[in-house]
């Protein structure tokens, strides 16, 4: 079955001067990276490299995730970084 067949759930957010918007296209990328890529524990992306992040005003955020896995389940930390603006998430893929 396909990773984008599964769900990913958000357990936490903190968030420093991110906009709603910033924000919420923040975890669209995050959802989509973490059901793409199946990733390694530790991984950086430049937001300017996703093909939509210009459109979304998020292209100037880094990302850095990484999946510590806890009684069977991945648990997901993620940190978008640009200037003065953080957004921390964890979560979780569900099946």
């Amino acid at each position: 079955m396909s990773k984008f067949a599964e769900k990913v759930s958000i357990w936490d957010i903190e968030n420093k001067n991110c906009t709603e918007e910033e924000k919420n296209a923040l975890i669209n990328a995050l959802e989509y990276t973490i059901k793409k890529l199946g990733l390694a524990r530790k991984s950086f992306f430049a937001l300017e490299d996703y093909y939509t992040s210009k459109m979304y005003g998020i292209d100037r955020f880094s990302l850095v995730i990484e999946r510590k896995t806890t009684v069977g389940a991945d648990h997901f930390y993620a940190v978008f970084e640009n200037g003065n603006k953080y957004l921390k998430v964890i979560a979780t893929l569900e099946k």
